[in-house]
């Protein structure tokens, strides 16, 4: 998954691509990062927990994205 820089806006974004609990193909568009660190420490992060059963660290996930 990479990261990239929005030159219009200044900051950087993630598009990644995962499968949901219905096996469906779908794409995360993150945006917004002030550095390229943070948006690939998030691109680690969000890997990470489809990666893994999505079942066992679905409460993880929703703890991620309810603090961002």
């Amino acid at each position: 998954m990479p990261v990239f820089k929005d030159e219009k806006r200044g900051t950087w974004y993630v598009m990644a691509w995962y499968r949901d609990w219905t096996g469906e193909r779908k794409q995360k568009c993150k945006r917004g990062f002030p550095t390229k660190r943070e948006a690939q420490e998030w691109e680690s992060f969000f890997s990470a927990i489809f990666l893994c059963d999505i079942f066992s660290l679905g409460w993880l996930w929703l703890i991620a994205v309810v603090f961002q």
